[in-house]
């Protein structure tokens, strides 16, 4: 299942692939975020994009790939996305594909909710603790607990 906050005035965004399958209605949910974020935060200096993949959430299908690939295409040069996967092969084939195909945008792959957040605070300062409250705040709304980073 796919859910997303923004938080606008702190050019953040945080997206949450949580364990289990993911229907259509969720690959097409997080292409219109991406969407939506570029439009909601464009004016901002510093946009940053926490991805979070949990384990056993499911991949996507080609025809989804194909159209994630087309709606990170237009991503901005200032913005930042950290993607986010305990998973050695998610953080490895997108490490390839990221090289097949440099993204237009910074890119961190991280194994930790924690990570994202220290390049979060990294790239402007105060917003770890913003990312860290939106990140509790869906997985309340998805009925899960906290990480370390909640």
């Amino acid at each position: 299942m796919f859910s997303r906050l923004l938080d606008i005035p702190n050019g953040l965004a945080v997206w949450l692939f949580t364990r289990g399958q993911n229907a259509d209605a969720d690959w097409k949910a997080y292409c219109d975020a991406v969407h939506e974020a570029q439009r909601a935060l464009v004016g901002h200096p510093h946009l940053f994009a926490l991805q979070i993949i949990d384990p056993h959430s499911s991949d996507p299908s080609a025809k989804w790939r194909r159209e994630i690939a087309d709606a990170t295409e237009g991503v901005s040069s200032r913005a930042t996305i950290a993607l986010v996967s305990q998973s050695r092969m998610v953080r490895g084939v997108t490490l390839a594909v990221s090289w097949l195909r440099p993204p237009t945008y910074t890119l961190h792959i991280v194994g930790t909710e924690d990570e994202a957040c220290e390049l979060a605070q990294r790239d402007c300062p105060g917003r770890a603790v913003a990312a860290r409250l939106l990140i509790r705040r869906l997985r309340q709304e998805q009925g899960q607990p906290p990480t370390t980073a909640g």
